[in-house]
């Protein structure tokens, strides 16, 4: 668990606010636009 939960921080903090954006898009049903990035 703390080594997906390590993982998942390192990814937020290295991608910016925009990313995070698409990635919660993607969520909703999005799944192209999430593999665009």
């Amino acid at each position: 668990m703390a080594r997906g939960a390590g993982t998942r921080i390192r990814r937020a903090e290295r991608a910016p606010p925009l990313h995070r954006s698409r990635m919660q898009r993607a969520t909703e049903g999005g799944e192209m636009e999430a593999r665009d990035c």
